[in-house]
């Protein structure tokens, strides 16, 4: 397999099912390899099969007359059904018959693990290509080529500068090239949260006596939910919507992490049928969720907001979502930051009350262990001292 492909499988294909793009097909020997080595979910195959006007001065620039006139008499409509009919019984194959820059423009928000491109070699096409993939690579995912040598003097030059441009120097390996596309926040801050799955659910139906904090926080949290439909932020790897479902509540649970929804899903296939009708999971984050105004009753966010950048948006969201009259749950550690993952610490009382927005009344508010738990109701409008001193009166 070609460098580049072999990185990708060595440092990616271990983290989740790869998709990915061949720019520059022909009969599909390197797209079988592919398929053989990385097994991807989904591999889009991108070649115009057609002779166009961009390619012709450099056919004949690089192969002479005779090459060009072979290149303008090739039947690519039978190389095309042939790689139709080559890769027919691979579902996670799409073949898109057109040029690289508009096959990308056409997969919108469909982000890749990989493109490899090897397609039209003259400086502008190389660029163009360069271009319009990266945007499509996932954070740390690969932008890479073949033909990076003397030989292919456009490979070279458009590398460099698209190198220059983007500030990073390309890795090269046999006539390989390939980039590696950094993380953005968001990506970054997932693939920490997939780095170490929840264990609370093993935690929780743990007999030892270590886990007794933990127990208490979630019969906190799980006593004060009210009766309809239920959302928890931050769930996990789904105790809390397990618990509740078994209860007979309508729950969704909501996590950035998709390995630790994967885990979420097999423990709710473990849950009587009924159950399992009751709990849905999404993956997601909390500041842009997919819900409509008021859909839910009862809103927790327990154990969550220690890991969030922008906890003033994600409660936002929460207040969106929750129903005037509904109630929020909210949990978060007490004093400084115990893992990496947490991206922000609450020092005081204070501090985890600054939370709650003027519109949301405070019922309640005390220690268990080493946390501070509490809930709200949400009101119609915004009277902040009086939910401060509503507590005394819920």
């Amino acid at each position: 397999m070609r460098p580049a492909l072999e990185y990708v499988k060595q440092k990616l294909s271990a983290l989740r099912p790869l998709v990915g793009a061949e720019v520059g097909v022909w009969k599909g020997d390197n797209a079988a390899d592919i398929l053989e080595h990385l097994a991807p979910a989904q591999l889009f195959l991108v070649d115009p099969y057609a002779a166009y006007a961009e390619y012709s001065d450099f056919a004949r620039r690089h192969g002479g007359d005779a090459k060009w006139h072979k290149w303008l008499g090739t039947d690519w409509d039978g190389i095309y059904q042939s790689v139709v009919d080559r890769f027919a019984a691979h579902p996670s194959v799409r073949i898109m018959r057109m040029k690289s820059p508009e096959a990308a423009a056409s997969l919108n928000n469909q982000l890749l693990d990989f493109v490899y491109i090897d397609g039209n070699h003259d400086l502008p096409a190389v660029l163009a290509d360069l271009r319009a993939w990266w945007p499509k690579i996932r954070g740390c995912g690969v932008l890479a080529g073949h033909d990076h040598w003397h030989r292919q003097p456009g490979v070279v030059e458009a590398v460099r500068v698209f190198a220059a441009e983007i500030g990073q120097k390309p890795h090269i390996a046999d006539t390989n090239y390939w980039f590696i596309k950094s993380p953005s926040p968001d990506e970054l801050h997932k693939m920490r949260c997939d780095e170490k799955v929840d264990a609370a659910y093993e935690r929780f139906y743990s007999p030892s006596a270590r886990w007794n904090g933990l127990r208490d926080r979630v019969n906190y949290v799980i006593d004060r939910v009210r009766t309809g439909h239920v959302l928890e932020i931050g769930c996990g790897t789904g105790l809390i919507p397990i618990l509740l479902g078994n209860w007979g509540m309508q729950v969704t649970g909501l996590d950035c992490s998709g390995a630790a929804l994967e885990q979420a899903a097999k423990l709710r296939t473990q849950q009587p049928a009924a159950v399992q009708g009751r709990i849905r999971f999404i993956e997601c984050f909390g500041e842009n969720m997919p819900f409509s105004d008021g859909e839910f009753d009862t809103v927790i966010v327990a154990e969550t907001l220690e890991h969030v950048r922008d906890v003033a948006a994600v409660v936002k969201e929460t207040d969106r979502v929750l129903d005037v009259g509904g109630r929020a749950i909210l949990t978060v550690p007490f004093g400084g930051r115990r893992s990496r993952q947490h991206l922000r610490t609450f020092d005081s009382q204070d501090d985890f009350e600054a939370i709650a927005p003027p519109n949301w009344k405070w019922c309640d508010v005390r220690r268990i262990d080493r946390w501070i738990v509490g809930y709200c109701e949400k009101t119609g409008g915004a009277n902040d001292e009086a939910s401060r001193q509503n507590r005394a009166a819920c």
